[in-house]
């Protein structure tokens, strides 16, 4: 039973294929404005793209998990709040932005979606049953006393 416990959990980022992750970020001045004549595309006009280098290594000395960005956090599971250095981002967006004078105690809580269509429907699905004819048992069709 021991052997089961410590071989069980997050994934073992030794075994990730990826040493680093590295990228090119443009930056967000990179667009100049045009005089309001035509330009030669080989004037000044459009300047050389300039790029912010971005590497996250495969494991950090940080030990702050709100802070710690490297691949061996990015590519283990999610937590049920999503991905923390996003979430320890969004939630204090939404409460003091969107959501100032929510009177629940500590405020109002986020769920991080992929889409408005994919939210929605988690929502029903969190306040419905789902059945599916022909896959699930008439039993257990909603309002079915069966």
């Amino acid at each position: 039973m021991a052997a089961n416990r410590r071989n069980s959990g997050l994934p073992n980022h030794n075994n990730f294929p990826f040493v680093t992750l590295e990228g090119a970020a443009a930056l967000q001045d990179r667009y100049r404005p045009t005089p309001n004549k035509a330009v030669d595309s080989s004037t000044e006009a459009f300047p050389a793209l300039e790029t912010s280098e971005v590497v996250a290594p495969k494991t950090s000395k940080n030990a702050e998990p709100f802070r710690k960005i490297d691949l061996k956090s990015a590519l283990q599971y999610g937590t049920a709040q999503g991905y923390p250095l996003r979430y320890s981002y969004l939630r204090p967006f939404a409460r003091e932005n969107m959501h100032s004078n929510v009177p629940y105690a500590g405020g109002p809580e986020i769920t991080s979606i992929c889409g408005s269509t994919n939210g929605f429907a988690k929502t029903i699905e969190a306040l419905s049953n789902i059945w599916v004819e022909g896959q699930d048992p008439v039993g257990d069709q909603p309002g079915n006393d069966c």
